[in-house]
C-alpha cells in the first residue's frame, strides 16, 4: 500500500506539471508514474516536404512526419512567444510518453525535433504558443491524432 501511495503521489505531481504545459493525463493509476516527459528545443530546419499531418493556431504551425519520426514547428507571429508542439505517445492504448518540441528561433523560422517512436505507437499532438520568459502558455489548436490509435 505504501508503494502504491508513493506512485499515486508521483502521478499527481506529474499530472500537475503536465497541465502547466497543456498535456492531458487522464488515468490516476500506478502506471501514471511511468510516463516519461521530454522537452526538446528545435534545431533550425526548413519546411517539411510531407505536410499531411498539420496542426495550426495563431502564432504556431506544426507538422508530424512519420518517416523519421520528426516534428516540424514554425513560429508564425512576431509576438514574443515561441511556437511549440505538445505531443502524447501511447502503446497499447496506455500513455507512456509526452513531450514538447519548442521553436525559440523567432518569427518566420522553422525548427525540428527528431524523435524515436515505435511503429505500433499512437500519437496525438497540438500546436501551441508559449511565452518562455513569462512562463505562460498561449493558445493551442485542438488535439489531432497523427499516428495510430490512442483510444480502443
Amino acid at each position: 500500500m505504501k508503494r502504491f501511495a508513493s506512485k499515486l503521489r508521483a502521478g499527481i505531481v506529474l499530472t500537475a506539471a503536465m497541465v502547466g504545459i497543456g498535456v492531458a493525463v487522464m488515468a490516476p493509476s500506478p502506471a501514471l508514474a511511468a510516463i516519461t516527459v521530454e522537452y526538446n528545443t528545435a534545431v533550425a530546419d526548413s519546411a517539411p516536404s510531407d505536410t499531411s499531418e498539420k496542426m495550426t493556431v495563431a502564432g504556431s504551425t506544426a507538422y508530424y512526419v512519420d518517416y523519421g519520426d520528426k516534428w516540424y514547428v514554425k513560429d508564425t507571429a512576431a509576438d514574443g512567444k515561441s511556437a511549440v508542439v505538445i505531443w502524447e505517445y501511447y502503446i497499447n492504448f496506455e500513455q507512456t510518453r509526452a513531450g514538447m518540441c519548442s521553436n525559440k528561433q523567432g518569427n518566420g523560422t522553422w525548427g525540428s525535433c527528431n524523435k524515436e517512436y515505435d511503429e505500433s505507437a499512437g500519437i496525438r499532438a497540438k500546436a501551441c504558443t508559449y511565452d518562455f520568459s513569462a512562463g505562460k502558455a498561449g493558445a493551442c489548436s485542438a488535439w489531432r491524432v497523427v499516428k495510430g490509435e490512442i483510444i480502443p
